[in-house]
């Protein structure tokens, strides 16, 4: 099962990253290779448990998790980029929830996150790296 779960994050990664370099181009297509990749991504970081009692690697594993919650985040906001003018023009909703969802819609707003969601998976990873070879137990 490890095999399959590394296969998926592994696909899911290279997926994500041609949805976020194609992004760059315009293509539409882009969207949802990201949207795919990051789901793909987030459901081996969701299915990957750590039963163990070390309270550092649990840290860690929690914030990969969030780091793949954030990466979904970011693909829901890349693909809500396309209803930005619709939110800036809709007059019957609130003005103070057209600012956040304009905000949150407008262009490239999505990079916010999955720089973020990098953040926390790159730091957890080379962190769980260091306690696995320290006290063997962070694959357990």
């Amino acid at each position: 099962m490890e095999r399959v779960l590394n296969v998926a994050m592994i696909a899911g990664g290279v997926v994500l990253l041609a949805g976020a370099i194609l992004r760059i181009t315009g293509h539409e297509v882009a969207v949802w290779l990201y949207v795919i990749g990051a789901a793909m991504f987030a459901a081996a970081q969701f299915y990957d448990r750590y039963g163990g009692s070390n309270p550092v690697v649990r840290r860690l594993r929690g914030q990969q998790v969030l780091g793949a919650v954030l990466l979904l985040f970011s693909a829901l906001l890349m693909y809500a980029e396309r209803w930005h003018p619709e939110i800036v023009m809709d007059s019957s909703m609130s003005d103070s929830l057209r600012a956040v969802l304009s905000s949150l819609t407008s262009r490239n707003s999505w990079i916010v996150f999955a720089f973020i969601s990098a953040i926390f998976e790159l730091y957890s990873s080379f962190r769980l790296d260091a306690e696995e070879r320290k006290g063997g137990e962070a694959g357990d």
